[in-house]
This record gives C-alpha cells, structure tokens and sequence, in this order.
C-alpha cells in the first residue's frame, strides 16, 4: 500500500490558453472616484459610455444636430468641473441628466428656440414609444402616430412638457429618476406628465 501522502491534482483551466476572465465594467460611481483621484481616463470612460443617450436627449429637446452636439460636449464639461460635488446617494446618468435638463431648458427659454421636428432622427432611434406598460388610460398616448407626427407635436409643447415626455417615453426614465433629475416631488412629477400627454395628445388629434 502506498503510504506517501496524497496532493490533489490542479484543476485544469477550461479558460483559452494565455486569456483572462473579462473584469466587469467598473460602476459609474467608481469611475467617478478615480476621475477625481486624477485618473482623467476615468472620465473618458463615462464620456463613452453615456455620450450616446444624452446626445439624443438633447437633440429631442433642440432639433439641431450640431447644436445637440455643442451643447452635449458642453453639459459633460460641466459635469466635470463640478464633479466634486457630486453626491454619491445619486446616481451618476441621474446627476447629470439634471444637467443636461437645466442646460437645454436654460437654452430653450433664453433663445425662444423653435424645435425642428426630428421624424426619427435621433442616433440609433427606435421611434416614439409613447404607450406606457399600465393600462391606466391617463398615461396612454396614440399608439399608432408616424414618427413625423409625434416629432411635430412634440416641437409645439412647452419647453417644460416636452422635457417630461423625453425623459420618460423617449429615454426611458423611471418616475423616480425624473423626480429625482427635476428636483421635484414624485406626485408633482406625475401630474405633471398626465398633464405633459393631455397636451401632446391634443397636439395629435385629427
């Protein structure tokens, strides 16, 4: 009987030869920490990963393309020179998304802009998703309006109406998110959408 003691053998690695398991994307919270540890490459990372949506948020509220982009470029400057105040109970899109909503509301009552209707042009649009989940009928909305239509009516509201309806059927916020991006209670935000989609429903009827 063999008496030397026994070593287990190594498990083999099914991982291909010479590659490592992918490390998940840091959080936007830790990228955060490290921009304002001086690791500007950090912040690049959230430029990248989140300059797609607020561009096309932006574009919803102004119409213009190189507009959109300016004023895009400029909502992440700010963002980063005050990126020392930024509280970390928030998320990050939430903090600056309230930005970006300060920014083109700003811009939008300042210049008395006239929105070009966008008929789906925003990057990588799915089209107007104007119907919520509930079947409640105060947050439904025409579900079979051409994109053209929706663009035009939604140009004709009220700079403060038409942020509501981009953020929640557009980018696809939470009431919670939204309340939060507006700085507002959760039942002031609501009303105001219900009153958001009776103004734009108007807008849609024949």
């Amino acid at each position: 009987m063999d008496s030397s003691p026994h070593h287990p053998r190594p498990r083999r690695s099914t991982a291909a030869p010479g590659l490592r398991p992918s490390a998940p994307d840091p959080a936007d919270e830790v990228l955060v920490t490290r921009t304002l540890a001086g690791e500007r490459e950090a912040f690049d990372q959230l430029v990248h990963r989140h300059h797609r949506a607020l561009f096309n948020y932006v574009l919803r509220m102004i119409g213009s393309r190189d507009l959109a982009a300016d004023l895009t470029q400029e909502v992440f400057l700010r963002a980063y020179q005050a990126l020392d105040r930024f509280d970390p109970a928030y998320r990050f899109t939430t903090w600056i998304y309230r930005i970006a909503s300060n920014r083109v509301i700003d811009h939008v009552r300042r210049r008395r802009a006239v929105l070009v209707p966008i008929d789906g042009a925003a990057e990588g649009a799915r089209g107007p998703v104007l119907v919520a989940n509930s079947p409640n009928p105060e947050r439904h909305l025409l579900e079979h309006e051409s994109a053209s239509g929706v663009g035009r009516a939604l140009a004709d509201l009220p700079a403060h109406y038409r942020d509501l309806i981009v953020l929640r059927h557009f980018q696809h916020r939470s009431y919670e998110d939204i309340a939060q991006i507006k700085g507002s209670p959760l039942g002031t935000v609501k009303n105001r959408l219900f009153r958001a989609r009776e103004a734009l429903r108007r807008r849609l009827a024949p």
